[in-house]
């Protein structure tokens, strides 16, 4: 984390969701397509409800709270002080918050309040900070406002991941609100999209064109974003971005120029199996 050192840094901010009712059912498409930005979607199944315990609605004690990671098959993840998974909304402008309503009850906000303290180990990396919403005052991570998903049902629950291709688990260093970020740094550094995943080029593909379809796709997946969705990235990654038609319809997002891909073969954010596979896939570059 910048500018700490050893010790624990920490932060006039005290964490806790939005209370969410009793026996509540919440509909995906409250905040995956549209009713944060006003676009429409087709209507999702619905998502498991959720109860508050007499425990949960009692006012929290003001005392410091701790963020923290998680580990599961996703990879690496932001934990909040109540044990749940943290996510960003890539219909977010950094330290913008455009869930609202609805969306606030699916996706409630990790919210600081003053008298309380956010702590964060140096080893987890970024910068925390707090912007002021209709909800309150929200915890944000590297400029993305954090939020918990109500279908969560305890630690450990990721089902928000991927959710309308808008909402991912917010990773250590590289969470943002865009969907292209850069891990590591000068020559070392390398692309990831917004699962935190690297991403790669193919060397068969042209400016604006790509070449890998079918089977290919199921080993190379394309990072593609969903309608209404513009391609952002971080200042870190400071090439071009443009987004192209598929074939089939889809929306992927190109680097100066240049297609965008996962690699099915990588487990984790981090990985790079993918690099030099066939001799004509590489690590997409800032």
């Amino acid at each position: 984390m910048q500018g700490m050192n050893n010790s624990t840094r920490s932060w006039a901010l005290l964490a806790g969701p939005t209370t969410l009712l009793a026996s509540l059912t919440l509909l995906l498409a409250a905040c995956s397509g549209g009713s944060a930005d006003g676009k429409s979607s087709p209507t999702p199944a619905a998502i498991p409800t959720a109860s508050v315990s007499e425990a949960e609605a009692t006012p929290a004690v003001e005392r410091p709270v701790v963020i923290t990671t998680g580990q599961g098959d996703a990879g690496p993840f932001l934990v909040g002080p109540t044990g749940g998974s943290l996510y960003v909304f890539l219909r977010d402008a950094p330290d913008s918050s455009s869930c609202a309503g609805d969306c606030l009850q699916a996706w409630p906000p990790l919210l600081a309040t003053a008298g309380g303290a956010l702590e964060a180990a140096p080893a987890l990396g970024g910068a925390f900070g707090s912007i002021e919403t209709t909800a309150g005052s929200q915890v944000t991570y590297n400029n993305a406002p954090l939020y918990y998903f109500a279908g969560d049902s305890g630690p450990g629950d990721t089902m928000g991941h991927s959710v309308g291709d808008v909402w991912f688990l917010a990773r250590p260093e590289t969470t943002s609100t865009s969907v292209v970020s850069a891990r590591g740094s000068g020559m070392e550094a390398f692309l990831v999209g917004p699962t935190g995943m690297t991403l790669y080029l193919f060397a068969n593909d042209a400016a604006g064109v790509s070449n890998c379809s079918g089977g290919c796709l199921e080993r190379w997946p394309a990072l593609t974003l969903p309608d209404g969705l513009d391609a952002t990235s971080v200042a870190a990654a400071s090439g071009d971005l443009s987004v192209i038609m598929r074939d089939e319809g889809s929306r992927q997002v190109a680097y100066d120029g240049l297609p965008l891909y996962y690699f099915a073969g990588d487990g984790r954010p981090g990985d790079t199996n993918g690099d030099g596979v066939g001799g004509v896939w590489s690590l997409a570059r800032p």
